[in-house]
């Protein structure tokens, strides 16, 4: 069975329910993902793809993507592209702590800015 953005967030909401650090570890990394399918799959749908030839893995070279969009996206979409890339950074940063930086502690705060970033990616994507 194939899962959806929508999965994976939802997922990660449960997982936010338990307050301990594990768990919000988890969660942080799910709602991550949660958001960076979200944002190929609107990039994907986008008229005009972004030039920029970028070095790193598949995760940096979205987010370098979204942070250079086309010209001819026009304001509004360039605008929200590069908005979406720096909300992908932010969170990618936070789930790479949660899922590597073992002895760093992930806070409920870390987590609550997690969730939040991950649901206004998701609802960006929408418009």
């Amino acid at each position: 069975m194939a899962i959806t953005h929508r999965d994976l967030l939802r997922l990660a909401v449960r997982q936010a329910m338990t307050p301990t650090e594990p768990w919000r570890r988890s969660a942080i990394s799910r709602a991550y993902y949660a958001a960076f399918h979200r944002c190929l799959l609107w990039e994907k749908a986008l008229p005009h793809k972004s030039r920029v030839k970028t070095s790193g893995g598949a995760h940096k070279q979205l987010i370098d993507r979204l942070l250079a969009p086309h010209p001819a996206c026009g304001p509004l979409v360039a605008k929200r592209s590069k908005d979406l890339g720096e909300l992908l950074a932010v969170q990618r940063d936070r789930r790479v702590d949660a899922d590597y930086r073992l002895k760093k502690q992930i806070s409920a705060t870390d987590l609550a800015r997690q969730m939040a970033q991950a649901a206004a990616v998701l609802k960006a994507c929408e418009r």
